[in-house]
């Protein structure tokens, strides 16, 4: 007896739905996350940030074929990404039974702007919050500063995505119509 086999046409349709999906997703502009690349202005930066910040910054731009000046180093003729202030606080949300911190809110408040290399603000100042709840628990001190730390890293990544996501809306021609504004307004 004879292994069934299976006809040719059959044997092609799952790569052919496949071939056609990619096709479909791409024609309606889908992307997978991290692909979009930025205006061809920002291909060179010189990032100005605190060092945490700075650090998912720079790891981020370079993953995305950015060339980004080394700490303490300036490109020349490059686009400069500051963030003007970076501000960490937090408060009590809630309180346990015997009117300890039961819950306390972190926010981390990071304001930043995008200047030609003629010094320019092309974009900005932009604000951006990220805020994470954290469960205090009296009895597990020992592992509470390696959570903190977890959940400072976490937000300084957050951050600097939702920095790269204003960075990636920008367009060469809302770039050019900008530096274009700012030059009439000077003359």
């Amino acid at each position: 007896m004879q292994p069934d086999r299976v006809s040719f046409p059959y044997r092609l349709m799952p790569r052919a739905l496949i071939l056609s999906l990619c096709l479909v997703l791409g024609a309606c502009g889908f992307q997978l996350r991290g692909t979009q690349e930025l205006a061809p202005e920002l291909s060179r930066l010189n990032v100005s940030a605190p060092i945490e910040i700075r650090r998912s910054l720079r790891r981020s731009l370079v993953n995305m074929g950015v060339q980004v000046a080394g700490l303490g180093e300036s490109l020349p003729e490059a686009y400069s990404l500051r963030v003007v202030n970076d501000k960490a606080d937090s408060r009590t949300v809630s309180f346990d039974a015997n009117v300890d911190s039961a819950e306390i809110e972190f926010r981390r408040e990071v304001v930043f702007e995008l200047q030609s290399p003629e010094g320019v603000v092309v974009l900005g100042p932009v604000r951006i919050d990220v805020e994470r709840i954290y469960v205090h628990d009296r009895d597990r001190l020992l592992g509470e500063t390696g959570e903190r730390d977890i959940l400072n890293q976490e937000m300084e990544d957050e951050a600097s995505q939702r920095i790269i996501r204003q960075l990636r809306r920008l367009s060469s021609e809302q770039i050019r119509s900008r530096l274009e504004a700012a030059e009439q307004a000077r003359s």
